[in-house]
C-alpha cells in the first residue's frame, strides 16, 4: 500500500511526509484498501486555488481536491490546502 507525499510547488520536512503517509497507511488499511496506491499532495491556499479553478472552474481556495484513478491498483490523488486546514482546526479547535 504505497503512499507518495508530496509539496505541491514547495518542498515538506522529512517529519511532516513521514507523519501523513503514516496516516494515510493506517487509514488505508482500516478501510482495507491495503492493495492500492495513493497520492497525497500538501499545498497552500494560493495553489489548491489554481487547482481548484484548472479543475472545477471555481476560483477560491478549498481544503481538498480528490482525483480518482481508474486504474487497478490506483485508488487516485488528494491535494490538501494546508491552510485551509489549519483555519478548519483552529475553529474546531484541533491540533
Amino acid at each position: 500500500m504505497p503512499v507518495d507525499v508530496c509539496g505541491h510547488e514547495w518542498e515538506l520536512e522529512e517529519w511532516l511526509t513521514t507523519w501523513v503517509a503514516e496516516d494515510a497507511q493506517a487509514l488505508l488499511q482500516a478501510l482495507e484498501k491495503e492493495d492500492v496506491e495513493l497520492s497525497v499532495a500538501l499545498t497552500d491556499d494560493a495553489g489548491i486555488r489554481q487547482l481548484n479553478q484548472s479543475w472545477r472552474d471555481k476560483e477560491a481556495p478549498t481544503d481538498v481536491l480528490s482525483f480518482p484513478q481508474d486504474f487497478p491498483g490506483l485508488l487516485g490523488d488528494l491535494v490538501i490546502s494546508v491552510d485551509t486546514a489549519q483555519v478548519q482546526a483552529d475553529q474546531r479547535n484541533h491540533s
